[in-house]
């Protein structure tokens, strides 16, 4: 009997295996990309159709469509589009960057979505959804009822100079009015307790953010908007042209894009309660130097995106990753000093700072991402840790001042074209190491240059110069 059990358990999870088919795996099927979800049905992930009408499929491959993806509709020249009765589920707002759109269709029977003059909504939720970015009009009211603004619900909508929300609202999404750049003004009303990450970013005309008095939800101060309950800056208001910043003491979050393209911004205190500091939060602002205090925990990727001010970083915080395109353009950045907690320096994270000469790499990291140090054109010398595992495609791709690195025997993977361009460098491997494969089934990329160098006593060395030597691929020596 408890072998019969057994068996059938066994079978039992075969036969799961065999008939489970959700799968991140994306698949291609015409002008749509998609993923099958837990109950057999499908999200569209992208869409790549070119037409002024587009109609959603009910089904793709035999399967049923349910969802679209986040920003997953990019037909620029779009002016309506129809949603069929079997799509369901809406992420974020699939249709952001339709820029001509227009009109958004459903039949009147849609189990829960409908449009109101071609503004997409919840019934179920009673939530706005999409506001679409090519309509003309200037001004919008909100229908009475609605509970919810979605995340990107009003993004790039460029031409609203006006917005008015329902005295029946209560959360307020993600990035809601993202780019809406002719806003000037807005008022929150009483009802609204949750507010998503800075629902006004990147609003460059915003001025004044309204709300009732004596509110316990939001507050303004020193030209700052604050979700009290979080304790989170929701966003700065850089009209006011001040040069230095002192984020209040209670803070424990810096929103997203909070003092982005802020160029009047010279420098800022953080205090040592933040804990988390989010995407692009001082990106295109006109740092000239950071201390991150050792409460931060975590950033969001793009924090210092194109400040091309930055010369001095100061990272304290017990931070584990610094996220793609941290420092990205920061093209005067000269010195960064990293944590010893650092595992991971992602894909592009300080790509094309070009002033950049030296870094100290902390001895926990064990990835440099993709491009991490692309074109630093200044970089001239790095230790990479003993620890370090993987370094990434086009690590140091176009570092041409770079002269000498090693190779930690602790390393396994390589990226393709990690060190491409990079004209002047002397490559030291340990024996009988990844490194020195990764050189030898490289070839023709590199020329071995006296691979017994007492300089590298039991090492190898090679010049990277990624061209032919007289039209031949060059061969390594092997070493006994």
């Amino acid at each position: 009997m408890k072998k019969n059990l057994i068996v059938s358990i066994a079978v039992l999870f075969m036969l799961l295996l065999i008939y489970s088919t959700a799968s991140t795996e994306t698949i291609k099927a015409g002008h749509y990309e998609y993923i099958v979800l837990d109950d057999n049905t499908i999200k569209i992930t992208s869409c790549d159709a070119v037409s002024d009408q587009i109609i959603l499929p009910e089904k793709i491959n035999g399967y049923t469509v349910s969802a679209l993806g986040e920003y997953s509709i990019k037909d620029m020249f779009a002016n309506v589009i129809e949603i069929p009765n079997s799509i369901i589920s809406i992420e974020g707002n699939p249709f952001a960057y339709c820029s001509h759109l227009k009109n958004l269709s459903v039949k009147a029977d849609h189990p829960c979505l409908a449009v109101i003059n071609g503004v997409l909504f919840d019934k179920n939720n009673k939530a706005l959804l999409c506001y679409p970015t090519g309509k003309t009009e200037s001004a919008y009211t909100v229908p009475e009822g609605i509970k919810r603004i979605d995340d990107y619900a009003f993004c790039e909508c460029y031409k609203l100079l006006s917005i008015t929300l329902p005295q029946s609202l209560e959360y307020i999404g993600d990035g809601a009015f993202r780019k809406c750049s002719g806003l000037t003004t807005i008022t929150i009303p009483e009802k609204v307790t949750t507010i998503g990450s800075n629902p006004f970013c990147e609003c460059k005309a915003l001025k004044e953010i309204l709300f009732p008095e004596n509110s316990n939800i939001f507050s303004i101060k020193d030209n700052s908007l604050f979700y009290t309950p979080e304790s989170r800056l929701i966003l700065h208001f850089y009209q006011s042209g001040s040069k230095e910043f002192v984020i209040p003491e209670e803070t424990k979050i810096i929103d997203a894009y909070a003092f982005d393209n802020d160029k009047y911004l010279q420098k800022v205190i953080i205090p040592n309660n933040v804990e988390y500091i989010g995407k692009a939060a001082f990106a295109r602002s006109g740092l000239t130097e950071i201390t991150i205090p050792e409460s931060v925990v975590d950033i969001g990727i793009s924090v210092f995106n194109e400040c091309k001010y930055l010369k001095d970083v100061n990272i304290l915080g017990k931070i584990k990753t610094i996220e793609r395109y941290t420092f990205y353009n920061c093209r005067n950045l000269v010195r960064v000093s990293l944590p010893d907690t650092i595992t991971t320096i992602d894909s592009e994270a300080f790509s094309r700072c070009t002033d950049l000469e030296t870094i100290s790499l902390p001895q926990s990291l064990t990835v440099i991402g993709d491009s991490a140090f692309y074109f630093c054109l200044r970089l001239n010398n790095i230790i990479l840790p003993e620890g370090l595992q993987t370094i990434g495609s086009a690590a140091f791709s176009e570092c041409s001042k770079l002269e000498k690195i090693h190779i930690p025997s602790s390393v396994s993977k390589i990226g393709s074209k990690a060190f491409y361009h990079c004209d002047s460098l002397i490559i030291s491997v340990e024996n009988n190491s990844y490194g020195q494969q990764y050189l030898r089934h490289n070839p023709g990329k590199r020329i071995a240059t006296n691979p017994f160098a007492p300089h590298y006593p039991g090492r190898w060395q090679y010049r990277s110069h990624h061209v032919y030597v007289s039209g031949h691929i060059v061969q390594f020596p092997h070493h006994h």
